[in-house]
């Protein structure tokens, strides 16, 4: 998820510039990347609020090549995509401003308006609503494990927390209209930059609180995930 999302915003910081060499290869090369990047890190949530249940609530979990798996899942599914968009000839330079003076603005993206939001909303819609069926699932299996009723508001700040780390911003740019249009960039702009910041931090105390891991050696005694007796209560104990 990370090597997605600094690929991303690799690819967004040059595209301007890649945009005004008006070279089309060049334009359709940096969109192709950017849009394959986008869709990679919608995949690569997905895959993180999986493995995060697999990893802190499931127990005994054994699944040959996991890694091999997920990476495959992460990286070959938005390629489809990207690949039927550019053999019908969908990214091009596209001019996002024009002032008075005649300064233009552009970036290199989808042309198609149509086409941006069915392929973007359609693939970030079915991730978002995987993860809620993962949160939904955690906070069953969580009631379950403590064996008493959880508060509503831990519940609710474990579903919201899960969602702000794993793309819930991303909604704020898909759905920005009229004249809340730029506002919700701006809003959208400072929830994303401090993403990496909340990840980080998130990362840091599951690694302290937790122990677990998926193993590729079918062969290998350490192959189960295995959970310290402390961890099972981690999920609520972050979230408090």
């Amino acid at each position: 998820m990370f090597v997605s999302l600094c690929l991303l915003n690799a690819a967004f910081l040059s595209n301007e510039s890649v945009a005004n060499t008006q070279d089309n290869t060049a334009c359709v090369f940096i969109a192709l990347v950017l849009h394959y990047s986008m869709l990679a890190s919608f995949t690569w949530f997905f895959i993180q609020a999986l493995h995060m249940y697999l990893w802190l609530i499931r127990q005994n979990v054994t699944i040959t090549n996991y890694m091999r798996k997920i990476t495959v899942l992460g990286w070959v599914c938005p390629a489809p995509i990207v690949v039927v968009i550019v053999s019908v000839g969908g990214y091009e330079a596209v001019i996002l401003n024009m002032t008075e003076s005649g300064k233009i603005t552009q970036m290199c993206w989808i042309t198609d308006f149509y086409i941006h939001y069915l392929v973007n909303i359609s693939y970030y819609a079915l991730v978002f609503i995987l993860i809620v069926i993962i949160a939904i699932v955690q906070t069953r299996n969580r009631r379950a494990i403590d064996g008493k009723r959880k508060t509503f508001r831990k519940q609710l700040m474990m579903v919201l927390s899960l969602f702000l780390l794993f793309g819930l911003t991303w909604s704020v740019a898909f759905f920005s209209y009229g004249p809340m249009l730029i506002p919700l960039y701006y809003v959208f702009t400072v929830l994303n930059s401090v993403q990496g910041f909340f990840l980080f931090l998130y990362y840091y105390y599951i690694h302290n609180a937790a122990v677990g891991h998926f193993s590729d050696d079918p062969e290998s005694t350490d192959f189960k995930t295995s959970i310290a007796h402390s961890s099972i209560n981690v999920v609520e104990n972050i979230y408090n």
